[in-house]
């Protein structure tokens, strides 16, 4: 059993790397045939005919009289209203997050420090939906007591610790929490419009990781098939079940939720596997990607009514910074995932793309000289 100083030490591991830079058939999904899987786009043939979008980004009119600390996690998301919604840390104390939504000159903050029924909470992830905001931690609803072996170093009791989901309205004023019954180590969160919740994390007893489809009061409805997650280096070789662990804990940190409208795509940093596309309704369609030649695929970029992929020029690593000359942004036909647009930046452009809602693109950066947040838009 994991201690919790072990399951601390992984989602730090975690979020100090993003800052820098299930098992069951699904239900309706459409399979992509062999023949159709890791389909490259040509490069000269297609690439090149590809009608392109001149994106001209410039600093919004109204910008957020907001500080913006150095450290931020990716990925920033957006909703369907266009507000973006940037996770910063404290660098003075890691642990402490502050969720902001930018729309405009007018901003909201959720911090937990507003959350009044948990203690020492550990944020692992985030997810905002149309109505609230949700806020995946590992916490307990105990208080401190005497330091016994069994008990944390502030005397609460090892398995009074658990998986909740903190509940904010989008005026960030805080609602519930919800106690999740599975003891995974979860590392992702998304809500769908139904008011289900989606969650995907590592099965401790059976060596898996799951991709889970919870009630609003985190019961656990179904499972789904993990984008990559039969791949060999998940599966426990005789005698190497360390090895295994190592792996998945590094799978883990490479799969993804964007916002797709009221839809939740589900997929793989740095590789070709096929997309989840997961609807409100519940049912579930898998579209293969389709990536420009020679390159890597990096992410999907949060949208309200098409797919934007990022590419990278192969042989550069996906955790290495935005760089104009290697890094590629195309628009997708949501049907197949097939390239449809490719996307160039002018103007102010930002590091990395955050978000796009009815054909604006925005993203945002820090003022080096007064710490502002500075939204920059096509708008």
């Amino acid at each position: 059993m994991r201690t919790r100083e072990s399951v601390v030490g992984l989602i730090a591991a975690f979020a100090l790397g993003a800052a820098l830079v299930a098992q069951s058939p699904i239900s309706g999904a459409t399979k992509s045939s062999d023949q159709d899987k890791k389909k490259p786009v040509e490069l000269e043939e297609n690439q090149s005919i590809l009608p392109t979008r001149i994106l001209e980004f410039k600093v919004a009119k109204d910008e957020p009289d907001l500080d913006l600390t150095p450290i931020t996690l990716f990925p920033s998301l957006c909703t369907s209203d266009g507000s973006l919604f940037i996770d910063m840390l404290n660098p003075k104390d890691l642990r402490e997050h502050t969720i902001v939504s930018v729309n405009g000159k007018k901003y909201q903050t959720f911090s937990i420090r507003a959350i009044t029924d948990l203690h020492e909470i550990d944020v692992i992830s985030f997810f905002p939906s149309d109505s609230v905001v949700g806020l995946l931690v590992r916490a307990t609803k105990s208080l401190p007591g005497q330091p016994k072996l069994e008990t944390s170093s502030t005397g609460i009791p090892w398995s009074d610790y658990h998986n909740f989901i903190a509940v904010f309205d989008r005026d960030g004023s805080y609602k519930n929490s919800v106690q999740l019954p599975m003891s995974y180590s979860l590392s992702r969160l998304a809500i769908l419009s139904s008011g289900e919740f989606i969650v995907f994390g590592y099965d401790n007893l059976n060596s898996m990781p799951e991709l889970l489809v919870l009630d609003s009061a985190g019961r656990v409805l179904r499972s789904l098939d993990t984008p990559g997650s039969h791949t060999p280096d998940m599966v426990p070789a005789p005698g190497k079940e360390g090895n295994t662990v190592d792996a998945a804990s590094s799978f883990m940190r490479t799969v993804t939720f964007t916002p797709f409208g009221q839809d939740i795509l589900i997929w793989r940093m740095g590789d070709g596997d096929a997309v989840l596309d997961v609807r409100p309704g519940g049912g579930v369609r898998e579209v293969q990607l389709q990536s420009p030649a020679d390159s890597t695929f990096v992410s999907l970029i949060s949208s309200n009514d098409r797919w934007i992929g990022h590419f990278r020029a192969s042989g550069n690593a996906v955790s290495e910074r935005k760089n104009n000359e290697t890094d590629f942004y195309y628009e997708m036909l949501p049907q197949d995932a097939s390239l449809s647009v490719r996307l160039i930046q002018t103007g102010a452009t930002p590091m990395s793309i955050a978000c796009e809602a009815n054909g604006v693109y925005q993203s945002f950066k820090r003022d080096e000289k007064t710490g502002k947040m500075i939204v920059v838009t096509t708008d």
